[in-house]
């Protein structure tokens, strides 16, 4: 069976194809959470060899705490009617619902902060919108 060429198909093939849907699924979000090491001791945690780590505090977490308590029950007739309402007392007190901490987390260590890969991270955080100003690759505010 002899096969037929035809001039300018294969771009027209190409030009068809690129028209049809593709299925992209959009990046999921990354837990970064399970990247934080919380110690009870001070100082870093003991990582792998030449490993760098920052650290950052938490704010402690208070509560403000509403309550109405009580002072006096309702007193009913024997036919149920209210004969003197209840009377209440609002209280509040604050509660610690956890504590501030130190929070370790891996970091870039100092040499291999090179330009190239500052400017790798400007750009990154330009793409999202987080970087505003010109790709130096200087590490700056």
């Amino acid at each position: 069976m002899a096969r037929t060429f035809f001039p300018g198909a294969t771009p027209a093939l190409l030009l068809l194809l690129a028209c049809a849907p593709v299925q992209v699924e959009a990046p999921t979000r990354a837990d970064l959470g399970i990247e934080l090491v919380r110690l009870k001791q001070p100082g870093p945690p003991k990582g792998p060899e030449g490993a760098c780590w920052g650290v950052s505090t938490t704010p402690a977490i208070i509560e403000t705490v509403t309550e109405q308590v009580v002072l006096q029950q309702e007193m009913l007739d024997e036919a149920g009617k209210v004969i003197s309402p209840a009377s209440y007392r609002t209280e509040t007190h604050q509660r610690m619902v956890r504590d501030r901490e130190e929070v370790w987390f891996r970091a870039p260590c100092p040499v291999d902060m090179t330009g190239d890969f500052v400017a790798t991270l400007q750009r990154a955080l330009k793409a999202r919108g987080f970087y505003l100003q010109p790709l130096t690759g200087v590490l700056d505010a």
